[in-house]
């Protein structure tokens, strides 16, 4: 049997491990150091959302200041749509990537 690898070269090690390996007391610090680094990735991850949502938004309202106010040679309300489209395309990976990661779960309509 191989022997156990150190705690460093796992980013979450069962209990029964940090146990053995640490002893109690550490193994409880460790495991607290472990759910706040996971409690500021979720934050960090609604943060996130919460940005791209906005800049969405941002832009839509652009797109529609430079379609009413612009000249039709004017290539700006363009520019604002494929900017939104790519902060969509990067909201719906990020998303799924958060989704995956475990940052932030899905639930069902009043749920």
């Amino acid at each position: 049997m191989a022997p156990t690898p150190p705690i460093s070269e796992h980013a979450y090690a069962s209990r029964a491990t940090v146990d053995a390996q640490l002893g109690s007391a550490s193994a409880t610090a460790y495991a607290d150091t472990l759910a706040i680094c996971d409690e500021n990735a979720d934050m960090l991850a609604k943060i996130i959302l919460v940005l791209l949502i906005l800049a969405m938004l941002v832009m839509l309202f652009r797109g529609l200041f430079t379609l009413a106010k612009d000249t039709p040679e004017s290539k700006r309300t363009l520019r604002s749509l494929t900017v939104r489209v790519s902060i969509a395309v990067a909201l719906i990976a990020f998303l799924i990537v958060a989704i995956m990661m475990g940052w932030i779960q899905p639930h069902g309509i009043g749920g």
